[in-house]
């Protein structure tokens, strides 16, 4: 038995894993996860866990359970994955006994743009009566007839210089919109990231803004998030703007905020702006878009725009997201009128009188799951030891030719930059190093496998568009050529040093040396202003239950000057080795120090660290650190 009426779960990457609630069966339990924490458990696999609880896992995740899939339009594989593995729990198909175990898993999913009209939605509630009389409250009958109308601007102009012109009519239209004085919460959203970063840079040289709350100075604040950002980044960018973003914020702006983004923003964030400028797209990207703009329809004052290069359109267009139904998307809003209405109510009116397969032509090309075949079933419930071969379950949760192969990257200041030796003692100190703090998915960079790999061999590195879109591997010379800088590849044990870069394969994670002031975050991805490159004792803290802290002149450079700081870094680099007790009694001062140091603020993830070591610090909790003598790693 158990003596907690529901339990409460988190599954995600890089969060330490809580099984709590797989160890009673008859526990309920509400738990909260990405595609493939969950969709790994269904396949035999469970991420994160140890090989011998994996069928546990599958059993509890494929039987009596609801799994809501929020933005299931993003996740089409995973959900025909799992219409597949319900196909194989009925008993009259594959069970000798002809009995159900249990109730099989439902799927619920939830989505403003069905990514088919031939999908069979079951609404809820499902009973009519009840159905009826929430659909004609008022609040979401006003909602949904708010009416949102969009300017169409065309821009002429061929290959480069249309996108430079659509670049600066985006930023023309903004800044319009923000001195108007009658729109304060302003999006630009487009399709590219090297297209949102000019436009960022070009409204930041016009409004002389940074991205920060508390600069009296500028005449517009302007912030630049795109899918090519640390989690940690974004989402410090979401938790910050959120008071007077958050959809129904009755803060009142000193100024206007102007947000560009990229494909990123269409769903999590629940922003809500007054007027939005966006790059023509396919219609369900269009629709979630608009999903933006006054999302509770309390707005006395709206405007829109959708912009659309020349070329973007013409009726052979192939755009390497949207593939046709951005042409054809543009058309269509042409037919309705110059003002195209994406209000809710106007919008669905326009598209139902569409038939099926024009819609379909409208909607982003959608990539789809392989079959789940009886020999796959055979292979995944072997889990301890795994079959060879080992079937990739990443196919059936996120498709087949879903872009092109994605590798992760941290930076780590405690690696040493330049070219230091390179022998077997030295390359093993590099990866102790790692292991004694481990990376974790919050300071890990997504990027393109083969565009990681030009970039540490120093070839060319063009970051022009998002994750998980054009396929650029014929942009990578397969040639052995060495890094001038080394890195370690994690994969926990099987860890190894490098200065290879074609060892790196799809879904690895790697560890990069950076000096503090490196630019090498914002050449690669997308990086806010004056954001810390090596910021992975956060990232640990926001994701694990346990800590870590690397006592290390670098690492805390920016708060040395503080008496507690300063003392731990001593103890450091003490000949003798400090005791256990001197080490916590130091960790107790600094999470009692007042927050503003002397030439840096203490930030509140340091004295939480120094709080739960200081409190929680093992006997072997303390180890020199591997590579500089006069650091120490806590843990």
């Amino acid at each position: 038995g158990t003596d907690r009426p529901l339990a409460t779960s988190r599954l995600r990457g890089g969060v330490a894993v809580d099984d709590a609630w797989a160890e009673i069966p008859t526990q309920p339990a509400i738990i909260t996860g990405t595609v493939d924490q969950v969709g790994s458990r269904l396949l035999f696999r469970s991420y994160g866990c140890s090989p011998l609880v994996a069928p546990i896992h599958a059993g509890l995740v494929a039987y009596d359970s609801l799994i809501i899939l929020d933005e299931a339009h993003c996740a089409v594989p995973f959900s025909q994955t799992v219409a597949a593995v319900r196909d194989y729990l009925q008993p009259e198909k594959w069970s000798a006994s002809k009995q159900a175990i249990a109730p099989p898993m439902r799927l619920m999913v939830m989505t403003a743009t069905p990514s088919s009209p031939d999908t069979t939605i079951t609404c809820f509630p499902i009973d009519e009566t009840h159905r009826e009389k929430l659909l004609t409250e008022k609040t979401l009958q006003d909602r949904c007839a708010t009416p949102k109308p969009a300017g169409l601007v065309k821009i002429p102009g061929r290959a480069a210089a249309a996108q430079t012109a659509l670049a600066a009519k985006a930023r023309d239209l903004a800044r319009t919109l923000a001195d108007s004085g009658k729109h304060h919460r302003i999006a630009i959203m487009v399709n590219r990231v090297k297209l949102a970063a000019d436009i960022a840079a070009e409204l930041q040289k016009h409004f002389g803004a940074e991205t920060s709350r508390n600069d009296a100075s500028p005449k517009a604040d302007i912030v630049l998030i795109t899918g090519r950002m640390r989690p940690i980044d974004r989402d410090d960018l979401v938790k910050n703007w959120s008071p007077g973003l958050k959809s129904g914020s009755n803060e009142v702006l000193p100024r206007p905020v102007i947000v560009v983004t990229t494909q990123c923003l269409e769903v999590g964030a629940d922003f809500s702006f007054d007027a939005l400028i966006t790059q023509c797209a396919s219609i369900d990207a269009l629709v979630q878009r608009f999903g933006r703009l006054n999302r509770l329809g309390t707005c006395e004052t709206t405007a829109a725009f959708i912009l659309a290069a020349e070329d973007d359109v013409k009726d052979a267009a192939d755009d390497p997201i949207y593939g046709p139904a951005l042409s054809r998307t543009w058309k269509f809003l042409n037919m309705i009128g110059e003002s195209a209405n994406f209000g809710i109510n106007a919008m669905r009116g326009h598209l139902n009188a569409l038939a099926p397969e024009e819609r379909q032509e409208l909607l982003a090309p959608q990539v789809n799951a392989p079959t789940i075949m009886p020999a796959h079933v055979d292979l995944l419930c072997q889990t301890a030891p795994r079959p060879d071969p080992d079937p990739d379950i990443s196919v059936f949760l996120h498709g087949l030719g879903k872009g092109e192969p994605q590798a992760r990257v941290a930076f780590r200041v405690d690696l040493p930059a330049g070219n230091p030796p390179q022998d077997e003692e030295f390359r093993q100190a590099w990866c102790d190093t790692v292991a004694l703090c481990p990376p974790t998915t919050g300071e890990c960079l997504s990027v393109s496998l083969w565009k990681l790999r030009a970039f540490l061999s120093t070839q060319q590195f063009n970051a022009d568009e998002d994750v998980e879109t054009m396929d650029t591997s014929a942009a990578f010379d397969e040639r052995k050529e060495k890094t001038p800088q080394p890195f370690v590849v994690w994969r926990g044990r099987d860890s190894f040093f490098s200065t290879d870069a074609t060892e790196i394969r799809s879904g690895d994670t790697v560890v990069v040396p950076a000096l503090p002031d490196s630019k090498a975050l914002g050449q690669i991805g997308t990086a806010p202003a004056a954001a810390q490159i090596d910021r992975a004792e956060e990232a640990c803290l926001c994701g694990q239950r346990r800590v870590a802290l690397r006592v290390h002149q670098t690492v805390l450079k920016d708060y040395k000057d503080i008496p507690p700081v300063k003392a731990l870094l001593d103890l450091a680099k003490a000949q003798e080795a400090p005791t256990i007790s001197e080490i916590c009694e130091t960790l107790s001062a600094i999470a009692a120090a007042p927050a503003d140091g002397p030439t840096h603020p203490l930030p509140a993830w340091l004295k939480i660290v120094c709080e739960k070591l200081s409190k929680g610090l093992r006997d072997d909790g303390a180890s020199r650190h591997p590579i500089d003598p006069d650091a120490m790693m806590l843990q």
